[in-house]
């Protein structure tokens, strides 16, 4: 049994919004959660029209929501335009080949769509979770380390306070720019107020001491910087060079294989390549994956639209309000996303990621058994 129009924006909106802040934060595809929702929930699941329909409401949000978060990040500089051509392009171009044997890989997966991903989508928001706690420790440490003292700062005194704050801000506050920050301490504050210290009071600006030899901090292999380009054509063709772009190579073919015979988003398999291969930072790897994902889903919706599959094709003309609408939740849901990705730092960042894709996990596993129990 169909669920009537009224009933199906009721499910969708809060799902949209909420799939909507997950590919914000990390690429997140509808596909896991839309799919099993509106061809068994709400399609009734006995045509498999609706298993079509499904798909395409899963493509089109991931295509709308893309596109509104690659225009986001991109007035960011939080794109890699280069490396998103250089994967993306041939990844639409599997795609689209592959989409043409899809409905043999739909009638043979068809079980496992009904099931969703969410067993995969919670072990990687756990991944987040273990990433987040390895960055903490290494703030932590750099904390301790904070040259508040060493620069003539008392202990406890809004000085060494400012220190640490910024520190906690930045991620992390290395020896070398420890004078910068005293200098922005004493700019920021007028020239003649006092400071309370834990053993008395400092009038005037706060004035270094003779800083201690600091230990010279390791410069990272790859810089995560618009000069990315720059460092990995330095060390092509290394072994280490030849093992990422291999890999980055794998993932992007079976993630576009993927996308077209079974109609995946993808975005956050590009997404994680890009973190964990190329050594982008969270926010330009999700920028770029989600651009990727993006390209990939624009390819998918031509391909519906222009007669691909005839079920979509066929009844367009009253089948448009079932993806238009979460489509425009799931937009809502992406701005949000955006909006606290941009103003979070990448420590509490890999704890949000974690929360949202345990959650969105936890519904995609559940979600099944709550439509059979219904059901029967």
């Amino acid at each position: 049994m169909v669920a009537e129009f009224w009933v199906y924006g009721l499910v969708m909106a809060p799902m949209s919004i909420l799939i909507g802040i997950a590919t914000a934060t990390i690429g997140f595809t509808a596909w896991g959660i839309v799919v099993p929702l509106v061809w068994i929930g709400l399609g009734g699941g006995e045509d498999d029209g609706w298993m079509y329909y499904a798909l395409f409401t899963s493509i089109f949000m991931d295509f709308v929501n893309g596109l509104c978060l690659t225009a986001i990040y991109a007035v960011q500089d939080k794109v890699h335009w280069k490396k998103g051509a250089l994967f993306g392009l041939p990844a639409c171009g599997i795609a689209i080949g592959c989409i043409f044997a899809s409905k043999v890989a739909l009638e043979f997966f068809k079980d496992e769509i009904k099931k969703g991903l969410g067993y995969m989508v919670i072990v990687i928001g756990i991944s987040f979770v273990i990433r987040g706690y390895g960055q903490w420790k290494k703030q932590k440490a750099a904390l301790e380390e904070t040259p508040g003292e060493d620069q003539g700062l008392l202990p406890g005194s809004q000085g060494s306070t400012f220190l640490h704050k910024k520190a906690t801000d930045d991620g992390e506050l290395s020896p070398e720019n420890a004078s910068q920050a005293v200098h922005d301490w004493n700019s920021s504050r007028p020239q003649n107020n006092d400071e309370v210290g834990c053993i008395g009071v400092i009038s005037g600006p706060i004035v270094p001491s003779t800083p201690t030899p600091v230990r010279k901090q390791p410069e990272p292999a790859v810089v995560n910087t618009a000069d990315l380009d720059e460092v990995v054509e330095e060390e092509a063709w290394t072994v280490a060079w030849i093992i990422r772009y291999t890999l980055m190579i794998l993932i992007t073919t079976v993630s576009s294989v993927l996308s077209g015979l079974l109609g995946m988003g993808s975005g956050t398999n590009f997404v994680l390549a890009f973190l964990y291969l190329m050594k982008f930072d969270l926010l330009m790897a999700t920028g770029t994956g989600v651009l990727i994902m993006t390209g990939l889903m624009f390819s998918m919706t031509l391909c519906y639209l222009l007669g691909a599959m005839p079920a979509v094709y066929d009844n367009i003309d009253w089948l448009w309000p079932y993806f238009v609408l979460p489509s425009c939740f799931g937009l809502i849901g992406t701005v949000m996303g955006a909006f606290f990705s941009l103003r979070f730092s990448p420590l509490k960042m890999n704890f949000v990621i974690a929360f949202l894709l345990v959650g969105v996990g936890l519904i995609a596993v559940v979600e099944p058994y709550i439509i059979h129990a219904v059901d029967g």
